[in-house]
């Protein structure tokens, strides 16, 4: 397992980094399965995706986790994916998008992981995801959250603080992913980027430091230096 840390200027040159390692293997695979997560982290780096105009066509972009509500709901990971990628990039390069389809947000736990389990049998080989300021990765927490079902590679989860549930990709298959970007953005994740600067000696209370320390691939922090 390796950790590499990027201490980038701004947030335009963390967008610009992420995006060359995704061009790096898009251009090394014929066809690249990527696991993507929701969230405003990488907001920046799929305008970037859809600005430079890259071809996208042999990309399938997994995404790791969705609140269960309907894609009309302002809390939906698809809706904002969509809108911010998928629908503005030229039919011609347009990647796959895959994603639980929560059409009947009645349906049960079992059901919803079923259908999802299907469509991700495939282990990516590159992800991109966001941290939260309390250490949680894709809808992996650790405190306030109460799993309600699992099977392997998903969990489905309910916070205290929110109505609806949540479906998610769990730790070992994070863990087995041989490379994954960790884009930290925001002056609020001030604290959990020092825990993350110095995980070797913290306690893996945390989904992130757990993942870096039980990763089986390699780790990149991209994080802009503001926020240190």
């Amino acid at each position: 397992m390796t950790v590499n840390f990027y201490n980038l200027a701004n947030d335009i040159k963390l967008s610009e980094k992420a995006f060359e390692i995704l061009c790096e293997e898009v251009e090394r695979k014929k066809k690249s399965n990527i696991l993507i997560s929701g969230g405003n982290s990488l907001k920046g780096f799929f305008s970037l995706i859809v600005n430079r105009e890259k071809e996208m066509k042999n990309i399938n972009f997994i995404l790791s986790d969705e609140r269960i509500v309907t894609e009309k709901s302002c809390y939906s990971n698809v809706s904002m994916i969509k809108k911010k990628l998928i629908n503005k990039v030229h039919k011609e390069k347009k990647p796959n998008f895959i994603y639980p389809s929560i059409i009947n947000i009645n349906k049960t736990n079992k059901e919803i992981c079923n259908e999802y389990n299907k469509k991700i049998k495939i282990l990516p080989t590159l992800g991109f995801l966001g941290v939260g300021h309390d250490g949680h990765l894709a809808s992996i927490f650790y405190n306030g959250v109460q799993t309600q079902y699992t099977k392997s590679p998903l969990l489905i989860c309910k916070r205290k603080n929110e109505k609806f549930k949540r479906i998610s990709i769990n730790m070992k298959y994070l863990t087995d992913i041989p490379k994954l970007i960790i884009i930290i953005l925001g002056k609020n994740k001030c604290n959990i980027l020092k825990n993350i600067l110095n995980y070797k000696v913290q306690v893996s209370n945390t989904p992130i430091i757990h993942l870096l320390n039980k990763s089986k691939g390699e780790i990149n922090i991209l994080y802009n230096k503001s926020i240190t």
